[in-house]
């Protein structure tokens, strides 16, 4: 299973005590993957890839309202695994989408909405759990140790807008994009990814996200440093083979005996040792690497101008 997977079913699983924080993440999880019904029997229908979600869904409409859940498996087209599909209906349906912000009753009947219900502010633990349902409705997760990618898929703009404001109230610094008609709010950051996923109570996730970022970063470092020594190394050759050149353009030309004895001497060692670096034939010489360089460019700069 993916990452995300496996973070939704360790979110699913998760045990809720209190009647407040179980209808504020079955209100994310009905404004991101439920879709309302109004045929001849009102009700409401989930789908989700994950199958511990939707039992989720399943357990907890009947249990704070007069209503009856019926799960179902389907099998999608170019997915291997099931889609699991939730349908919610009963005498209790009313109540319930009033209560999650989705109809508004009035004197002359009921409207549709799509505002939050006050149930989502009542408490930040009523507004960590309503994050965590609309994750589990409409969230995912690329695997951290090939990219760090949260998001979260809304139908509707006001949603994306209002989930944006939750996220930063609690220093999760997301961001919105426009994706045809979905607006998806995002993170890339590692350390706001954490920082959500701590948030919504997945500790076994961040964790893993955690072991794997700190992997990714060591890689990279050792790739850097690796590259670099790579490139001195190249730079090292590369020095060395001019030195090279000139110094055997000056024995053709005048040979070493016209050299003052530093000179001279300088020559000799580069011959002597044309793998060794800068700093090694400093050492060999007892002098420091600015005056070997020093003199190894005059080398070079008498050679150019014979």
């Amino acid at each position: 299973m993916s990452f995300a997977g496996e973070t939704k079913k360790e979110l699913a699983r998760l045990r809720l005590r209190k009647d407040a924080a179980m209808r504020a993440l079955l209100v994310g999880v009905t404004h991101t993957a439920g879709t309302l019904c109004l045929g001849k029997i009102m009700g409401l229908e989930y789908s989700t890839e994950t199958y511990e979600v939707g039992q989720l869904v399943a357990s907890l409409a009947p249990r704070l309202y007069n209503v009856d859940a019926v799960l179902a498996l389907r099998k999608a087209a170019h997915r291997r695994a099931a889609i699991t599909e939730v349908r919610v209906s009963g005498e209790g349906i009313a109540e319930m989408l009033a209560d999650f912000g989705l109809l508004i009753r009035q004197a002359q009947g009921v409207r549709l909405s799509d505002d939050l219900p006050s149930v989502v502010y009542e408490s930040e633990n009523t507004k960590k759990k309503f994050l965590r349902g609309v994750f589990l409705g409409a969230g995912s997760i690329s695997n951290p140790k090939r990219a760090y990618h949260l998001e979260i898929v809304c139908n509707r703009e006001t949603l994306a807008e209002r989930i944006l404001v939750l996220m930063r109230a609690f220093s999760c610094l997301a961001k919105t994009v426009r994706r045809k008609d979905r607006t998806v709010v995002y993170l890339k950051e590692g350390d706001g990814i954490a920082a959500f996923l701590a948030l919504i109570g997945a500790p076994v996730a961040t964790l893993a996200f955690e072991d794997a970022r700190a992997e990714r970063e060591l890689r990279n470092y050792i790739n850097r440093k690796s590259n670099c020594e790579t490139a001195n190394i190249g730079k090292t050759v590369y020095a060395a083979g001019d030195q090279l050149d000139a110094i055997e353009k000056i024995i053709a030309m005048r040979g070493l005996s016209k050299l003052t004895p530093v000179m001279r001497k300088t020559a000799e060692m580069r011959l002597n040792n044309p793998e060794s670096s800068l700093a090694e034939l400093a050492q060999l010489a007892g002098i420091g690497k600015s005056g070997m360089n020093h003199r190894l460019q005059r080398l070079v700069q008498l050679a150019e101008r014979l």
